[in-house]
């Protein structure tokens, strides 16, 4: 994710993202790469740069993808859409599509196809997706929103 998405949002520092400097790229994608020494490891990558809203189109993904498959090349590219909905509850969920490993070329070809079975399946068209995580109910006096306004109002 690239330096300015982590600072404008600290929550993807602190689950251990990699700030990737546009200027300088290459440092933070060896060190991604160096990441990916043995099998079982992994990294999650923002192709795009930085985290935006899943309907823009293209999605415009940028040249880092290919250098890291080039500084790692046995490791699989695995195409992962995103998006947050309401769908047909009172609270957003988090829908994930994982498609299958794809050469780095198709990789966002891949993502926009996950972004659409998404959309037919929020829709009614397609299948619904499985539930991985539930929502945990919570007042509107609870959770960390209520939390920093509390401190924040004294």
């Amino acid at each position: 994710m690239d330096l300015d998405s982590v600072e404008r949002m600290p929550y993807f520092a602190w689950r251990g993202a990699w700030p990737l400097d546009r200027a300088a790229p290459r440092p933070a994608l060896r060190h991604v790469a160096a990441l990916l020494d043995r099998p079982g490891r992994a990294v999650w990558i923002f192709p795009s740069g930085g985290h935006r809203p899943a309907h823009l189109r293209p999605l415009g993904f940028q040249a880092g993808i290919r250098l890291l498959t080039r500084l790692a090349p046995e490791a699989a590219v695995l195409p992962v859409a995103i998006q947050y909905a309401f769908a047909a509850s009172p609270a957003p969920g988090a829908w994930v599509d994982i498609g299958a490993p794809v050469p780095v070329a198709g990789v966002e070809h891949a993502v926009e196809a996950g972004l659409a079975r998404i959309d037919r399946a929020l829709s009614g068209e397609a299948t619904a997706f499985s539930v991985l995580v539930r929502a945990r109910k919570c007042r509107p006096d609870q959770g960390l929103g209520a939390r920093i306004l509390a401190r924040v109002r004294g």
